[in-house]
Parts: structure tokens; C-alpha cells; sequence
């Protein structure tokens, strides 16, 4: 019988103190990694960047839509994080002490670029004065920041201690994966850059049913064929170093009333001046374009990419024959002489009822000076004299003061605010309007309600129709000659308000223009 001997392993137990050593180095560890993590994706900001001068200019969010998350004031960082900042700031990070505190509407889509700014010192070559964002397309947009300069921070900001964010805004080129940042100084030259991760959510992209060309709608008795979109780079402004990418858009497009092609109808595609302050219509008269993302841009200013895969393309119609309207819907003024074409009366002629509307002309002229003051309409009184270039887009100089006429006992109305959604009401305002035309002019007075939109039409003595544009001044319009006509002795002027026909289309964008 065979003795076997079983062989025990004997397990000697690990020391205590051994064992808690290990759970504490473990513990370490993962404690140094959770810190590190915290401290580097907290608050993550977008992009920081590094100027010549060593300035910082900090991106922390892009929000874009309707509804806008804006910070408050920040709260103080710990001595690890400006420790850390010290760090990370070298690899363009940093620790951003943000909260959001609330929210804010705009009217239209925009993108909000959130940002902080430590300057040390104004010096022009290294502020900056622009950042342009384009997309992967190469579709680029610029926006003017040299308000910087006279907006220093609120208190001065220690190391590490970002000031609060402010916000500049703008469209948004196209639902591009990604934005290419690029800061420019006032003369263009690039001070850095960094491109920004941002897709904008499916949710707030637009779905269409795209129409082929041609793509027709009909309204009422009318018909309109739109045959194509053609496109071209607007020109340039050359007093500016960094402009954005426009082009001007021309619709193709044939009408057909009642059966029988017309050329009468024509689209308000640029010049219309009622789109801004104080008129608001219900619907634009303006021929607009429409991008995925719900921005919008006029025919002759197009800011929206060509690049997106449809267009929404409003076409209002109007009817440029003044022959077609009754007199309820029309005023002439016959024998409106450019060397003296103030009217007999000093506060301009009879005024003249259309509808809802009250006409009167004030007088004309040559290249050269206007003064008027009157009653205009506006909704609230503008303190101080205003320059005349914020409304006239730089194509007449000038200046102009608005007061609120008082009632009858002698009272002039206190201001007001509007909050939001607040209705704007308009009140009879005393303008003194002084400015100087490059071109032939003349003034018209007028009070619009409604849906009814001004059209000026002025012919020669041979009947031949003078091209002109509307300028839109507080309820003043002032009709600018595009060429100089100097032969020309006098015009018929007739007022047309009507109702635009609106024409909707959803289209492929026009081809892209090549760049010059």
C-alpha cells in the first residue's frame, strides 16, 4: 500500500499596512485623474488665442437661433485653477469661471460668437478690429469689432480671471461641420486664428420639397414662371480692408395675367425703403432669400451661401404702369422743375388722401442742398441731432432731429420703452432734415398704414421713365436720381401704393459665381 503525502500551499496573508499603502496610491490615482479631467473640461472654451502683443482673445460659445444662453458675471477662480490656466493657456486652453444665468430672444436666426477680450493697451496693429468666420466651403463672413477699443473690461482682470463675455452677432455662413476663426486688425492683417467645432442641431436645419426649374406658382389671376436664379459678386466696398462674401441676385422669370404674358409686373428686388424704421409691414415687399438655417438676405445684397442645397426665394410683384390704378390708389404731381422745385408753399403742397395715407410734396433740386422741417412720423422722439448716413446707407449726407409734437394744450408726451413684444405705436413727430444730394432729389411726406407700399415712378417731358431709388428718412421719402440727367428740365412724379402679389418658390441655389 502506497503512502501518499498531500502538499499544502501555505498563502501567507499580506501585511495591513502594505495593503493600505496600495489602496491609497490606487486612490491617488484615480483622484489625479479625475482633478486633471475636471480642471480641463470644465467650461471648455472654444479657442483661445494669443496676439503679437500678448493679448488674449478668448472664444468661449457659439450659440445660434432664436433663443441665446448669455453669462453673467463670473465667479472668482481658486488658486489651482489660475495655477492651471498658467498651463493650459499654452496649449490654447483654459478654465473659464461661467455660470449661465438666463436667456435672451432675437428677431431672426443669428449666430451668437460668446467672447472675453484682456487688453493691455490701444495700440491699432495689434487690436483687433475684425474676425471673419468661413466655412468648408470657403463661404466667409466678416464682422467689425473695433467698438473693442472704447469698451474696456469693467474691472481689471488678474491672471487667469476672464472678464465677463460679451456677444457680437451674425448669419451664419451654412450648417458647415466646422468654422474657421480668423482675427484681423484694422488693416486686415491676420493676428490669429483657430478653427471652432460647431454643427448647428438637425432641429433648427429647415426641410424642403425642392421645385426644379422652371418652378411656377399661381396667385389669384396671375401666374409667375420663375426660370432660374443668376448670381455675381456684389461690388466690393474699397474703403474697408475686410469684407464678407455678397453677391447680387437676379431672379428670370416670366408673368402671365389672365393667360397673356406681361411685363408690368416687376419684383421689389432693391431701393424699397419702407422695409425699415418705422414701417412694418405684415409682409415683405422686398424680394428676400431664405437659407436652410432661416436667415435672410435681399436680391441685391445676398449674404446667404450659395453653397446651401436649396434657396426659399419671396418674389413680391408689383406693377410699375401707373395706367392700371384709379386715382384712389395714385397721386401725380405734374411739371416738378429741378432748378426750383419747392412748392409755393413752404410746408410742400395740399396734402393728399390715399386711403389710409396722407401725401404731400415738399420740394426738389439739383445735386446739392435740401433743408425741410415738418411733421414726419415715427415711434418714438430721437434726442440730438442724428446723422443722416445710418439710413441712407452713405448716399446722402446730412443730418436730421426728431421731437414729438405737443398737444393741444401745449404738452409734449413723455418716451417710452417697448418690451418685448410690446406693439409700436406711431406718433406725429416735428423732423428737421437737412442734407445735400450728389444727384437730382426730391421729398415726398408720406403716412403709410397697412399692407399699401409706396412706388415713385418720374418720367421726362418725352415720357421716358428717370431711374431713381427710395430713401426712407422717418416717414420722409426721398427719391435719388441714379445718374446725374442734368439736361433734364422737369418730371412728372406719380405716387403708386399698392399691395404686392407674393410669390413663393423653393429652388436650387444659383451656380457660384467665380471669385475675381
Amino acid at each position: 500500500m502506497t503512502n501518499e503525502k498531500s502538499h499544502e500551499v501555505q498563502v501567507h496573508p499580506i501585511p495591513r499596512r502594505r495593503l493600505r499603502k496600495r489602496w491609497i496610491f490606487v486612490a491617488a490615482i484615480f483622484g489625479f485623474l479625475w482633478l486633471a479631467g475636471w480642471l480641463v473640461f470644465r467650461e471648455r472654451s472654444l479657442a483661445v488665442l494669443r496676439l503679437p502683443n500678448g493679448q488674449r482673445f478668448t472664444v468661449h460659445k457659439l450659440t445660434y437661433g432664436t433663443d441665446h444662453c448669455y453669462w453673467g458675471t463670473p465667479t472668482p477662480l481658486t488658486a489651482v485653477e489660475n495655477w492651471a490656466n498658467s498651463w493650459l493657456s499654452r496649449i490654447g486652453r483654459q478654465i473659464d469661471a461661467m455660470n449661465p444665468t438666463g436667456t435672451f430672444r432675437t428677431e431672426v436666426p443669428t449666430l451668437v460668437l460668446w467672447h472675453t477680450f484682456d487688453w493691455k493697451q490701444k495700440d491699432s496693429n495689434s487690436m483687433p478690429h475684425w474676425y471673419v468666420l468661413t466655412d468648408q466651403n470657403g463661404w466667409r463672413t466678416a464682422i467689425s469689432t473695433n467698438w473693442l477699443l472704447n469698451t474696456p473690461p469693467s474691472a481689471p482682470a488678474g491672471p487667469g480671471q476672464p472678464v465677463t463675455p460679451q456677444w457680437s452677432s451674425s448669419v451664419l455662413p451654412s450648417p458647415s461641420p466646422f468654422l474657421q476663426f480668423d482675427l484681423l486688425n484694422a488693416q486686415g492683417d491676420r493676428l490669429g486664428g483657430s478653427r471652432l467645432k460647431y454643427e448647428v442641431p438637425l432641429s433648427l436645419i429647415q426641410s424642403w420639397n425642392i421645385q426644379t426649374f422652371p418652378a411656377t406658382e399661381k396667385v389669384g389671376n396671375m401666374t409667375v414662371t420663375l426660370n432660374g436664379l443668376h448670381a455675381e459678386w456684389a461690388e466690393r466696398d474699397a474703403t474697408k480692408p475686410v469684407v464678407d462674401d455678397v453677391i447680387k441676385v437676379t431672379p428670370d422669370f416670366t408673368v402671365t395675367v389672365d393667360g397673356t404674358a406681361t411685363t408690368r409686373w416687376q419684383p421689389f428686388t432693391e431701393g424699397a425703403p419702407f422695409l425699415d424704421y418705422p414701417w412694418k409691414p405684415t409682409n415683405p415687399a422686398n424680394g428676400t432669400i431664405e437659407s436652410v438655417l432661416g436667415t435672410r438676405a435681399r436680391f441685391h445684397h445676398c449674404t446667404v451661401s450659395p453653397y446651401d442645397k436649396a434657396w426659399k426665394v419671396y418674389l413680391p410683384l408689383i406693377c410699375k404702369n401707373p395706367d392700371d390704378f384709379g386715382a384712389p390708389d395714385r397721386v401725380t404731381i405734374e411739371g416738378v422743375s429741378f432748378e426750383n422745385g419747392l412748392p409755393s408753399d413752404p410746408n410742400g403742397t395740399a396734402p393728399v388722401k390715399i386711403g389710409g395715407s396722407t401725401v404731400k410734396f415738399l420740394g426738389a433740386g439739383r445735386a446739392g442742398s435740401f433743408e425741410y422741417e415738418g411733421l414726419g412720423e415715427a415711434v418714438y422722439p430721437i434726442p440730438g441731432v442724428q446723422k443722416l448716413e445710418d439710413w441712407s446707407v452713405h448716399r446722402l449726407e446730412g443730418t436730421f432731429q426728431l421731437a414729438q409734437v405737443p398737444d393741444p394744450l401745449g404738452n409734449v408726451p413723455n418716451s417710452f420703452s417697448l418690451g418685448p413684444g410690446g406693439n409700436r405705436t406711431q406718433y406725429p413727430m416735428t423732423v428737421n432734415l437737412k442734407f445735400t444730394a450728389p444727384r437730382p432729389h426730391f421729398v415726398i411726406s408720406l403716412t403709410e398704414s397697412g399692407d399699401r407700399f409706396p412706388f415713385v415712378i418720374a418720367k421726362d417731358d418725352n415720357g421716358q421713365e428717370i431711374e431713381g431709388e427710395l430713401i426712407n428718412v422717418q416717414g420722409l421719402l426721398i427719391w435719388l436720381a441714379k445718374k446725374p440727367c442734368d439736361e433734364i428740365q422737369s418730371v412728372n412724379v406719380t405716387l403708386l401704393l399698392q399691395v404686392p402679389r407674393h410669390f413663393t418658390f423653393v429652388v436650387p441655389p444659383p451656380a457660384v459665381p467665380t471669385r475675381k
